[in-house]
């Protein structure tokens, strides 16, 4: 144990003395002393310590009343009584104040400053421990919580099936949308999906034999959206017991370029058995909706005679909506910023009698912006996307 320093406070200036000779022999402990309280506290603000051993019975403030101010700033400290008063209230009252231990003076000194010497060793390598412990939990946590990808930890039972949460990052509040406190309250399987890249059971027997593994699945968040994982499961000891820790990362991402990717690949082959402009932008329309995950669509050709956009295709669009966005005029803002190549992001509501009316999402990229490409008197496109229930975006510019 690296060196302990004391603060040795007692009113008797004698048994301060024999009471430094005795710890700094017995101990090798480097001893400061103080003859009151108030000159303790004065010490004890300017310099640190390992430990204070006091008198109990001192003028203006006893032992006790000098431990509660300890314990006011210095909530760890180890802090020793040793006096010679023994009554039962005193040690039970120290005890209650925060004292790590209690010791009575008298019969030999050597035999007595021996045993405080043991109890001094003791209460400080347990506090060194805690501090150290403390530290160590500090700094796990500060990475726990500065890793991108979720993290869980979790009880198993006997079949290695998922218990309690023990603990979760930062990550993890943020991507099921719970706050820590309602986390630890749940298990894994409260966000779960009943679809796994692998059935439960066989997670349990694969984690039981192997100790970890690799598979995929969803959560459901608090506000009902599905977050599509992959999760890497590893059975690890703590405290003696077995827990899975978990790292889940999203792959929304990777679900969405892997979709385009195929679409792109049945775009091409479907393009080469094609006869004529509708079937190609039809193709087009169908393609771009399945790349985007948005509802529905349309396909304008800009009319190069008059400048206004004709509606041409469209997918998964409402009779009466078509026939309201079936032209829009040459002349406006909107038009002019579409024709301009311009990316539009709003939000648009079709009223209908006995209805609330439609709400939806409009992407507006311009996809082809190339003159003389296409064939006929048309020779630029305009697509329009939708996605659903969206009432948070900005009002459609004005159409007319």
């Amino acid at each position: 144990m690296s060196p302990v320093t004391i603060l040795y406070v007692d009113d008797d200036p004698n048994l301060l003395e024999v009471g430094r000779i005795y710890l700094g022999k017995l101990g090798d402990f480097k001893v400061d002393t103080a003859l009151s309280a108030k000159v303790a506290l004065e010490k004890l603000a300017l310099l640190d310590y390992d430990a204070i051993i006091s008198d109990y019975e001192m003028p203006k403030m006893n032992g006790i009343e000098f431990l509660k101010e300890v314990r006011k700033e210095y909530h760890t400290l180890p802090f020793i009584i040793f006096t010679g008063r023994g009554r039962e209230e005193i040690v039970i009252e120290a005890i209650n104040s925060g004292a790590n231990s209690y010791l009575q003076k008298g019969g030999d000194p050597e035999a007595q400053f021996t045993e405080l010497v043991h109890r001094v060793r003791q209460t400080v390598q347990s506090n060194r421990a805690d501090l150290a412990l403390h530290e160590s939990d500090e700094k796990f946590h500060k990475i726990f919580n500065s890793v991108n990808d979720a993290i869980h930890i979790h009880e198993i039972d006997d079949n290695y099936l998922p218990g309690k949460f023990i603990d979760v990052n930062d990550a993890a509040c943020r991507m099921l949308q719970y706050e820590r406190a309602e986390l630890l309250t749940k298990t894994p399987l409260d966000f779960a999906v009943e679809e796994h890249s692998r059935p439960l059971d066989k997670i349990g027997n694969t984690l039981k034999n192997e100790g970890n593994l690799i598979f995929e699945t969803e959560h459901i968040r608090k506000d009902g959206t599905r977050i599509p994982v992959e999760i890497h499961a590893h059975v690890a000891l703590m405290s003696g017991k077995k827990v899975v820790v978990s790292v889940i990362r999203d792959i929304s991402e990777r679900i969405r370029e892997n979709k385009i990717l195929r679409a792109e690949v049945e775009l091409t082959t479907a393009l080469q058995k094609v006869r004529g402009l509708t079937e190609t932008l039809n193709i087009c329309l169908s393609f771009a909706l399945e790349a985007s995950g948005l509802d529905s669509g349309e396909i304008y050709l800009i009319d190069p005679s008059t400048g206004s956009l004709d509606l041409n295709v469209s997918n998964n669009v409402q009779a009466e909506l078509r026939v309201s966005v079936a032209q829009y005029p040459a002349g406006t803002t909107f038009t002019s910023l579409v024709t301009a190549g311009e990316t539009l992001l709003f939000c648009w509501q079709a009223k209908r009698a006995g209805s609330s009316g439609y709400h939806g999402r409009i992407r507006c990229p311009c996809i082809c912006n190339n003159p003389g490409k296409l064939t006929g008197p048309y020779h630029r496109l305009h697509g329009t996307l939708f996605q659903r229930g969206r009432r948070d975006l900005l009002p459609c510019p004005d159409r007319s």
